[in-house]
């Protein structure tokens, strides 16, 4: 299994994205979190299994959430560039790799 590492954006995203989700209701930041985590589990387990989205990032779409991650491989870690909302523009992912 490989190890993970978040870009400094891609750790604001997560923050912030769990911010307003507890702003929205209680609890509801902390799930997004779990779900961010379970995600990683995956990635880290079988980091070829989803698609190629843009310059060689990869692509998982969060299941309970309507977010994205995008990660690169390095030889054993994992790189985290984005945690984007499915509704941003992807364009700029362009900009974080």
């Amino acid at each position: 299994m490989k190890t993970y590492v978040f870009t400094p954006p891609a750790n604001s995203d997560v923050k912030n994205a769990a911010s307003y989700y507890e702003s929205c209701e209680k609890g509801l930041g902390e799930r997004f979190i779990h779900e961010i985590r379970t995600a990683l589990r995956h990635i880290t387990k079988y980091p070829e299994a989803w698609p190629i989205a843009r310059c060689n990032a990869r692509r998982y779409k969060i299941k309970s959430f309507p977010y994205l991650i995008f990660y690169l491989t390095i030889g054993d870690t994992i790189v985290v560039v984005a945690v984007m909302n499915s509704r941003q523009n992807p364009d700029q992912l362009n900009n974080r790799i």
